[in-house]
């Protein structure tokens, strides 16, 4: 509270002056219900020193769910001592201020108490900004419209310094992001116009969140990130600082006193990858069980190291919370300078040094395996390239095949122990806080140097992703009925459980399918109690879960697990949860030779009973092209040419024609619009014709 009984009077508590002397009052409320001063207390199951602790201005601010967030009335003036700030007609900043600086309107209406609570709405995006805090007439306007932007700037954000001023306290709910203003002048100071340094009291990102300091410097001696954890045992976790695993807690809130209880979290144990003894495996390895997995007994976690989180059984829906802090004023936990960031990755490749003796650098399974982690506080880190407005280009410095364990439970599977291939240089392929993923290096020296550019924050399209999902459905076994594409309600499904491979399409690719290394991924999996879907290739040994060149119009063997835990006979759903990255083609076929069945993944989805154990040689994926029968029968196509004109009769809009020569070059290819096509051929000996899979030869035109 804001007690103030002369001009320059400030006074924290409501003991030492007259109630009549008090503004925008919380009296009466238990102090320790609506604000931070809990955060500081032994509620929490860690102990913050001194200098934290002692801090005032975070004991009277307010807890992230606090119902006197905007719940204030507006004020009487503050102190003479805010009067030196810049006034317009629409801000006057002898009312607009709390005691550390901050614009007391930061949504539009005022907090009760002393402080403004800088708290991001869940989904909602806040620019902050520090861009001027001079006034500009309309002379100066009309010089350099640089200056217009500034003046803009003054009006819409509180005289152009509307950030957490030191001390403050930031909450970014969930799926919320906090950008700083990026300006190519890197202009960011205060009233003085004295550089800044964003330094918060306190920061909390709650799922999916994200800050962008975009180039501004940033320091902070006391952050928390939460993550979430979905019907799991198993998480490859890491955070771009340091942290305790015995400083972990889950936070519960009680709406009848505004409240919040500090919660110990589910006990789990925590291991780390020995790439060392992984490269001495020599091509040897465990499919469960494997001692590579190694536990680890120190509390310590280093800043975007990565340690698999093992709960013992799997955890429904639980939110834990991971907090860092300095042990003394000044040491910061996590900083930006406005440079790129670089994770380390350390070499295992078995080599005796300056022997040259067992160099095993050359087997593809021994390049040092590691598991780290995004070294930003981003949620949706972009990794592919990306150009942004001012064709300024980012991306990951150099391309890895990633794998990750959860983090995208939410969207198209609800068990998050499965174990998912992405590749850095994909579109729209990101990365998350929170989450850690397995790589390799890629270097003959002793550790790699992996790059990651400084994040700019925008709005962009999230790029889709050729998926294609298989999905436990309840009840078992369910009546098989058409489902629509884009019916992926799981509420109304039943959807319980769900695994996934990614198939990028590639016309020119070989039609034989292999695994290659540095392209594809290898199908992982953490809990073998969860039904697996893979592709083979063409000898049925390996497993895949990425193809990172996915041959077109060819039958891509599709295999199978089941659970003995699913029991005796389960239904099961195919399908594609994002159609949209399939746009150049119009047929994704699920074929299942059993039942003689094509269906045609882009139109309906397919549900299919299955007992349990393994299904190899059932299932096949074809991307593109017509199959050889429908439930018409074959199709008869009419191709015949007239001067100088090639025609094609028959059609169906989609299919696929290409022409080649009589040696096989690719001469042109098309897909049909309407039930004929033609195009102009120049006149050789022939060519030969295919409407998806059906051959056609024309002697001569």
């Amino acid at each position: 509270t804001v007690i103030t009984a002369d001009a320059d009077d400030i006074a924290l508590d409501i003991t030492l002056t007259t109630a009549d002397a008090s503004v925008n009052n919380i009296a009466g409320h238990t102090s320790e219900l609506h604000c931070f001063a809990p955060y500081l207390t032994d509620q929490n199951v860690y102990t913050l020193p001194a200098y934290l602790t002692a801090n005032g201005a975070l004991a009277y601010q307010l807890h992230e769910h606090s119902s006197m967030i905007n719940a204030g009335t507006e004020m009487d003036a503050l102190p003479a001592a805010f009067a030196p700030y810049k006034a317009d007609s629409t801000i006057h900043f002898g009312y607009d201020r709390d005691l550390l600086g901050n614009p007391r309107r930061v949504h539009g209406t005022v907090d009760m108490g002393a402080y403004e609570t800088w708290r991001v709405a869940p989904k909602q995006a806040m620019e902050i900004t520090a861009l001027t805090n001079a006034m500009l007439d309309e002379t100066d306007i009309t010089i350099r419209a640089t200056d217009q932007q500034k003046r803009a700037s003054f009006l819409q954000h509180y005289g152009g310094n509307q950030y957490p001023h030191a001390g403050s306290v930031v909450y970014l709910m969930d799926s919320s992001a906090l950008t700083m203003q990026y300006e190519t002048l890197g202009d960011f100071t205060d009233f003085d116009g004295n550089d800044i340094i964003l330094r918060p009291g306190y920061m909390l990102l709650k799922p999916g969140a994200s800050f962008y300091g975009n180039g501004h410097n940033v320091q902070m001696n006391y952050v928390a990130a939460e993550k979430r954890f979905l019907n799991q045992q198993y998480s490859m976790t890491a955070f771009p600082f340091a942290y305790s695993v015995s400083d972990a807690l889950t936070t519960r809130y009680y709406s009848a006193d505004d409240s919040i209880a500090y919660l110990t979290p589910p006990s789990f144990g925590s291991y780390t990858y020995n790439g060392i003894a992984r490269s001495a495996k020599d091509y040897v390895f465990k499919p469960n069980n494997s001692a590579l997995w190694q536990p680890v007994t120190t509390t310590a976690r280093t800043a975007t190291d990565g340690y698999l989180m093992d709960f013992g059984a799997a955890v429904e829906d639980t939110v834990i919370r991971f907090t860092g802090f300095g042990a003394s004023a000044g040491e910061y936990v996590y900083s930006e300078d406005g440079d790129d960031k670089i994770v380390y990755l350390d070499q295992h490749d078995y080599r005796i040094a300056g022997t040259g003796e067992s160099l095993n650098f050359t087997r593809q399974e021994d390049m040092g395996w590691n598991m780290k982690g995004l070294p930003w506080l981003v949620s949706g880190y972009r990794t592919d390239t990306v150009i942004w407005a001012d064709n300024y280009l980012r991306q990951m410095h150099i391309p890895h095949v990633l794998y990750q364990m959860d983090g995208v439970g939410d969207f198209y599977q609800t068990v998050g122990d499965n174990v998912y291939t992405t590749r850095s240089w994909d579109k729209g392929n990101t990365l998350s806080i929170g989450t850690a993923f397995l790589t390799q290096t890629a270097t003959t020296q002793d550790r790699e140097a992996v790059l990651f550019h400084l994040p700019l924050y925008f709005r962009n399209e999230k790029a889709s992703r050729p998926l294609l999902r298989f999905i436990a459905a309840r009840p078992s076994p369910s009546p098989v009925a058409k489902r629509v594409a884009g019916n992926d309600n799981p509420s109304k499904n039943s959807f319980y459980s769900a695994d996934i491979l990614t198939a990028q399409p590639d016309s020119t690719t070989s039609k034989k399918i292999s695994y290659s290394y540095g392209r594809d991924g290898l199908k992982w999996q953490a809990n073998e109690d969860i039904a697996q879907i893979y592709m083979l290739d063409n000898k049925r040994q390996s497993r895949i879960s990425l193809l990172g060149a996915a041959p077109t119009e060819v039958d891509i063997p599709l295999g199978v697990k089941i659970p003995e835990s699913a029991g005796e006979t389960n239904s099961f759903i195919f399908n594609l949860p994002e159609k949209e990255a399939f746009a150049d083609y119009s047929y994704v076929w699920l074929i299942d030779y059993k039942r003689n069945r094509y269906t045609n993944l882009l139109d309906e989805d397919c549900e299919v009973s299955l007992e349990p154990g393994e299904n190899n040689t059932r299932f096949a994926l074809r991307i593109g092209g017509f199959p050889k029968t429908d439930e018409k029968g074959k199709r008869q196509y009419v191709v015949y040419s007239h001067e100088g004109t090639l025609f094609v009769r028959g059609l169906v809009p989609g299919d696929k024609i290409t022409i080649y020569s009589p040696s096989g070059k690719l001469v042109h290819s098309a897909v049909a619009a309407d039930l004929e096509w033609s195009t102009p051929l120049f006149y050789q000996n022939g060519y030969v014709v295919k409407v998806n899979d059906v051959g056609h030869k024309v002697l001569n035109m």
